[in-house]
């Protein structure tokens, strides 16, 4: 959980905001890195939610983004017959 991150820490939306967070957490801890879109497959939280949350998380520390690993490369471009 992230302390001292909301203004208002125990009125009812600092507590749903820090309920998505734990969500999120959760969801890597049990899945592994996942993707913004897989978050959301799992979760249900709306995109602009969880852009938010991701974004509070990576900026204290919690979690790390990554960039997706590159598809190898076929040599010639286009397979030939």
């Amino acid at each position: 959980m992230l302390v001292g991150m909301h203004p208002h820490q125990d009125g009812p939306l600092a507590r749903l905001r820090r309920g998505h967070e734990d969500l999120v957490l959760e969801l890597l801890r049990k899945h592994g890195p996942l993707s913004r879109a897989e978050l959301g497959q799992h979760s249900g939280l709306s995109r602009t939610t969880l852009s938010d949350i991701v974004t509070e998380l990576i900026e204290s520390g919690a979690v790390v983004a990554t960039a997706p690993g590159a598809a190898p490369r076929r040599r010639g471009g286009r397979w030939r017959r």
